[in-house]
Formats: C-alpha cells, structure tokens, sequence
C-alpha cells in the first residue's frame, strides 16, 4: 500500500541535498481537517502548538493537495487550523517518516478520545529546520487514511482552551511502559476504523482490551472479562459487558484458528446481532477504558491498575 510515497519530481534537487545531509531538526505542519478553534492559536506544550492560518496560507496548502479549485475553495474556508509539530531525528526518508504516521495517529486518537470526534490529519507539510532555526520545506503527503468525519466536527472554544492544555497534558504524561501500551492500543483502534473486514475490526479491538487487563499465564477470558466489567461498571451495565466481552474473545478465538463465523455464532444473550454491532459497542467501550485510564489512574501502571480491580472485585468495592 502506497503510504504517501513522494516522487523525485515532487522534491527539488536542493531539498535532496538537504535530506542526504541528515539534519535533526524537523516540523511537520499537518492541516486538522474537522477542527475548530476560536483562538489564533494554542500552545499544548513546547513542540505542539495549534495555529489558525490565513486565507492565503491554507489555499496554497490546500493547492498541494490536488485537488479541483472547487474542492480547495470549500477546503479553505471551513478548515483553517493547523497542528505544527517539531521533532528530532537522525534521518529523515522521503518516504512517509514514521515519526510523522505515528504522530498523525497519536493526535487524532487524542481528540477522539477526550472530545468524542474524529479529526483527521491527513494531508501534511514537511520541513527542515537548520541553525538558524529558518524552514525549508523538503516534501508534502498526503496519506490515503478514511477521511475520519463520521461524526461532527470539533470546535474549540475560548472558554475550552485550558480543557484541551489540560487532557494533552494528562494524554502525554503517562510512564513509559504504560506509554508503549497505551500506543499499541491506539493504533489498534485506528486500525478498526480503517480495515474492510469486521472480524479484522474485531481481533483489532480484543488486542487492546488485552493489552490493558491481561497478563500472561491467566484464565484469559475470564478475567479479562471481570476485570473490563469492573473497570467500567459506572457507565456500563457490568454484566452486559461480562457477556460482551466473553463472547467476542470466543469469536476472537475461532477467528484466528481459522473457523469461519456463521449468523449464528454472532447470538448474544439469545439475541442475533452483527459483527458491526460487536464491533461498535467495543470501541466505544475501549475508547472510554483509556480515557478512564488517563483521566483518573494515569499514575499507575497496568499492573499495578489490575492490582486494584482486583482488590475490588474481590472487596465488592468500588475501584
């Protein structure tokens, strides 16, 4: 799959010798397709800061796209926030950077787990930034993603900018180890949104619940079905997730054994429902485990959060 592959023809000889020279400093200006913002711009932290640009600004970014004039000028006039982000590098590809794809994905999932929207960050400018701290541009992409407007857009107000300060902060701040979860489970459910085929979406989404609740070496399924029913029980009917949760780890299961699923193995307390509906109800249910995670136990780490459901349960105590 083609993930934003630039040709020789699209990158100057100047910015080649720029690239072969391997400078560390880079930004990537990517355009928030889906936001809003009342202020000129928001800091979150000294290497992410959200900027409206001008007019002119964003028809020459949207000019890149390829796009018909038609297309651009809609562009242009609804979406004018950008997210500039600078990072370090040792080497910088023509081909798409993975500090770059990863950040897109971070920050998209940022908003649609705090805000309940999906923002995408699909088109974005590269540059390198040398000593004297002055841009080139060395190359844009656009990467071939869904294009994440399956709900509505994000506004952010004046009143709301301290809000969004404070969950990136929350959404930044977690221990490494805790991080590197925390990633693989983002990903996870960016890769359910993306893929075709709702057993793919499935397995996907039952990845990130075990990352989260499971240790090697358990009755799997259920403890993870207790401990996820626990987690959630004060937003969630606890034994409907129970239910939920051990029956999409059996559909899990003979999926990746090889059986193939029939209408009736998709029953759910006598009910027949689609794999859709499975795969709906878990995402949101995943989407609010790592909020849950980040706005209240961001201090611990999984172990030590599973330590404590534990305790819980076996106290019937609240978490």
């Amino acid at each position: 799959m083609n993930i934003g592959k630039i040709s020789h023809e699209q990158v100057d000889r100047p910015e080649r010798d720029l690239i072969n020279k391997k400078l560390k400093n880079y930004q990537a200006k990517f355009c928030l397709l889906g936001f809003h913002c009342d202020s000129k711009s928001i800091k979150l932290d000294d290497n992410h800061l959200i900027k409206k640009e001008s007019k002119k600004e964003t028809h020459s970014f949207y000019v890149r796209t390829g796009k018909n004039e038609n297309h651009i000028a809609d562009f242009f006039s609804r979406y004018d926030c950008f997210l500039f982000y600078k990072y370090v590098s040792n080497d910088h590809p023509v081909y798409y950077p993975v500090e770059v794809e990863n950040k897109s994905i971070s920050f998209e999932m940022f908003l649609w787990i705090f805000f309940d929207c999906e923002v995408s960050l699909k088109y974005c400018n590269r540059y390198i930034i040398n000593n004297d701290n002055q841009e080139q541009s060395i190359g844009f992409i656009t990467t071939p993603r869904r294009e994440l407007l399956e709900r509505s857009d994000l506004t952010i107000e004046r009143t709301e900018v301290n809000r969004i300060k404070k969950y990136w902060k929350l959404f930044t701040g977690v221990e490494t180890s805790s991080k590197n979860v925390l990633d693989l489970v983002h990903r996870r459910i960016y890769n359910s949104y993306e893929r075709i085929n709702g057993e793919d979406k499935l397995i996907d989404l039952m990845i990130g619940f075990e990352a989260i609740f499971l240790e090697s070496g358990m009755e799997l399924k259920y403890k993870l079905s207790l401990r996820v029913s626990k987690f959630l029980a004060s937003k969630y009917d606890p034994l409907f997730v129970f239910d939920l949760i051990q029956k999409s780890y059996d559909l899990r299961s003979k999926v990746v054994h090889g059986t193939t699923l029939k209408a009736k193995d998709y029953t759910l307390r006598s009910e027949k429902i689609g794999i859709n509906d499975y795969v709906q109800s878990l995402r949101y249910m995943l989407g609010d485990c790592i909020k849950f995670y980040y706005t209240k136990y961001g201090d611990l780490s999984f172990g030590e959060l599973n330590r404590k459901i534990d305790r819980a349960i076996v106290s019937s105590s609240k978490i």
